[in-house]
């Protein structure tokens, strides 16, 4: 059995993936010129906003436990 605590592996996960993205990022946008320098705060803000989407359905529907659920609550027998 390890000594790292349930917390601290967490943090060593999320840590690495942060780390490759931020050394990803500049060999991403090397490739993509200036298209991607205007991408990426436009995606990040699309992905904000969904982000914030999400957040307002959980506040409204503590029920909702899956994106099927958010379907069905959006869309009724159509998302299902």
């Amino acid at each position: 059995r390890g000594n790292s605590a349930t917390g601290r592996t967490i943090f060593n996960a999320i840590n690495a993936i942060v780390g490759v993205g931020a050394l990803a990022l500049p060999f991403g946008l090397r490739c993509s010129g200036w298209p991607g320098l205007v991408l990426v705060p436009l995606l990040g803000c699309v992905c904000m906003y969904t982000a914030y989407l999400l957040g307002r359905i959980l506040e409204v529907s503590p029920l909702v436990r899956s994106y099927a659920d958010i379907a069905m609550m959006v869309f009724g027998r159509t998302g299902n």
